[in-house]
């Protein structure tokens, strides 16, 4: 009884009231009498269940690893990518995949998965075979920039395999997560000094030119 004397005690402090807390997790989610802007309080109150499905939780990917085959080596090697290549940019074949604890895939030789790793549970997922859907995220880094080092000419590119790719021509690089998304202010701070010189290298196609466009007014 002291301790809960205490716990309500201290949730009323300051005027810290349940209905202070429940008004302020409101206006943080512009539920109800907020989300139109309407600052005035009502006293009213919400149902959790409300703000659930309005949070967006990070999907946690898992994945079980395979050793490299025949066929994983005769796809990279189209792109010069070696099996050096793939270990300098974490890129491992996968057996299983979980997704939410959920088991989605098993390995399969005819339609093979890649898994790009990023650390602290960042995966991207490759299917390179499918026509749709080729690649699960659970995260959007600009990819490459952790191996990024300094060089004369620096290119942005638009995928992690090309990125592995003209890595194996000493060439430095980053792409973005997608071909549509601009790297960040805060990333292209990171990287631009690290090399004299930065071009684009898109694919010549409408996104591509739409992109080399967007690089060159935002970033020069």
């Amino acid at each position: 009884r002291r301790r809960q004397k205490r716990l309500d005690s201290d949730w009323s402090a300051d005027g810290w009231s349940s209905d202070l807390v429940l008004e302020r997790i409101d206006k943080y989610f512009k539920l109800h009498k907020y989300e139109n802007g309407n600052k005035e309080r009502t006293g009213s109150t919400f149902d959790v269940r409300d703000v659930t499905h309005k949070v967006k939780t990070k999907k946690i990917i898992d994945v079980k690893t395979r050793p490299f085959t025949e066929k994983d080596a005769k796809f990279w090697l189209q792109g010069n990518v070696r099996k050096r290549g793939l270990d300098k940019f974490y890129i491992r074949p996968c057996e299983y995949i979980w997704l939410n604890n959920e088991l989605i895939y098993t390995n399969n030789p005819y339609d093979p998965a890649y898994a790009y790793f990023f650390g602290n549970g960042d995966y991207r997922i490759y299917f390179p075979f499918r026509k749709d859907y080729r690649f699960l995220s659970n995260c959007s880094p600009l990819q490459g920039i952790k191996q990024l080092e300094p060089a004369y000419i620096g290119l942005i590119t638009k995928s992690y395999k090309d990125v592995a790719s003209l890595d194996s021509f000493q060439i430095a690089s980053v792409a973005p997560s997608s071909e549509s998304i601009l790297i960040s202010r805060e990333d292209w701070n990171k990287c631009k000094y690290t090399c004299t010189h930065w071009f684009s290298l898109m694919d010549y196609d409408r996104q591509g030119i739409l992109m080399a466009k967007k690089l060159r007014d935002t970033y020069n």
